[in-house]
């Protein structure tokens, strides 16, 4: 091989390296594309206060210091917590602030308002507001502006919950607790289970499934799940425990599953703690990629079809 061609090799094979270990640093995998951490704060109350922890429960700050604040509800973009200030004392309202605590501001003035949970856009605030002793769902502006009361039944309603697509909010209603979903506008509201005492539906990150907290034999409450319009029921908890609120984290594309977070209560705080179980889902497809050994490989047979050439036309060049 002369001195041009073993250049040429030397070049095209240098580049390559880098490009493979460049590779190394920003693969995908065959399940998702690569993501920076997924875990953000969480936000809880405990002693009729707002705080915010990491996900490994260090850092517990205390973000509020009014009078019963409970209900806290992450923004979409996690810019912003929703609460109820004054729970229990049937004058609730419904605040908003930033994610460090600061710029608490009130948004309704209601008789009673409770239960905030953000629209999946951020754009506005779903939550309950009672009418006399009854309880109804209403949505706002998630600056507080354009209050729209959407129910308007016998009993009170609670508990509201948007689906991932935004069209739709589930919640807990009728005269024996049921869960019940309508339209965001209100309409087609209907009832999805009928075995009593049924609360706190949460949604899958596909908006296939609801799960729910029940009450059953021999007395106390289980998470259940089922499908969007109420079949299939399932019950995912069986301990002799009150385990309740369910929520489910959302979907990213490195997942393989979505993790179903149930809580169980405590006697004499709000805090909580975390009960897992996990419900397969297709994950969402990641474009393919290739790796980086292959990368490597490539270079080297380009960088013997770049050279084997030049060494021929020196070779035959010298036999002139």
């Amino acid at each position: 091989m002369t001195r041009l061609s073993r250049l040429a090799f030397a070049v095209v094979l240098y580049a390559t390296l880098i490009f493979g270990v460049v590779s190394i640093g920003s693969s995908t995998t065959s399940e998702g594309t690569a993501l920076p951490a997924v875990n953000g704060k969480i936000t809880f109350s405990s002693r009729e206060q707002i705080y915010v922890m990491n996900a490994d429960g260090s850092g517990q700050t205390r973000l509020t210091s009014g009078k019963r604040d409970a209900h806290p509800a992450w923004s979409p973009d996690g810019s912003r917590i929703a609460f109820t200030r004054g729970w229990g004392t049937g004058s609730s309202k419904i605040y908003v602030m930033n994610a460090d605590g600061s710029g608490q501001t009130q948004l309704t003035s209601g008789e009673n308002d409770v239960h905030p949970t953000w629209s999946p856009d951020g754009s506005k605030i779903a939550f309950a507001r009672e009418h006399g002793d009854v309880f109804q769902i209403h949505v706002m502006n998630a600056d507080g502006l354009g209050v729209t009361q959407l129910t308007s039944t016998p009993l009170s309603v609670l508990n509201p919950a948007w689906s991932p697509d935004g069209s739709k909010i589930a919640f807990t209603g009728g005269p024996f607790d049921e869960i019940y979903v309508m339209y965001a506008d209100g309409s087609a509201q209907t009832q999805l289970t009928s075995s009593k005492q049924n609360s706190h539906p949460a949604w899958s990150p596909d908006g296939s499934k609801i799960a729910f907290q029940g009450y059953r034999s021999p007395g106390y409450y289980n998470i259940y799940v089922m499908n969007a319009d109420g079949s299939g029921v399932t019950q995912l908890t069986f301990g002799e425990n009150w385990n309740e609120w369910p929520d489910w984290q959302r979907r990213v594309a490195a997942q393989t599953t979505a993790t179903l977070q149930t809580t169980t209560s405590s006697a004499n705080s709000y805090a909580t703690t975390t009960d897992q179980h996990t419900v397969p889902y297709t994950p969402i497809a990641a474009p393919a990629t290739r790796s980086s050994m292959q990368s490597i490989l490539l270079g080297v047979i380009l960088g013997l079809v770049v050279s084997t050439p030049i060494s021929v036309y020196r070779h035959r060049k010298a036999g002139k």
